[in-house]
């Protein structure tokens, strides 16, 4: 099971306030989709049970998607966006019968972003 939820951006107090949205999704959309999903995992048969939740890198720093193309990617050392193949590659071998012992990792495909 991979959940993938998530908003980012600015927020302030007052009407614009974002917060009950922001965790409405970030949080308690990405907990009521595994807890959706628990009992269907709990009576697989198969010997490996594997759930993935995912975020990006932008929502971690709370930029806006289209502020970090325009600004934030000429700080990346990298300078670029991942791109799907580079997720599908690490999600299908998290999700895979070969990953028997990896549990409660952050693993940050990021271009070098986090490193400033």
């Amino acid at each position: 099971m991979i959940a993938n939820h998530g908003v980012a951006g600015g927020n302030s107090w007052g009407t614009d306030d974002r917060f009950d949205t922001v965790m409405d999704i970030n949080l308690k959309g990405t907990y009521n989709l595994i807890g959706a999903c628990i009992d269907s995992l709990k009576k697989s048969t198969h010997s490996y049970k594997h759930i993935l939740v995912t975020s990006s890198v932008l929502a971690k720093m709370g930029v806006d998607f289209d502020k970090a193309l325009e600004v934030q990617m000429k700080d990346v050392p990298l300078g670029k966006m991942s791109d799907t193949d580079e997720l599908a590659d690490l999600f299908y071998f998290l999700a895979s019968p070969s990953n028997r012992s990896i549990t409660g990792q952050s693993h940050d495909i990021n271009n070098g972003a986090l490193l400033f």
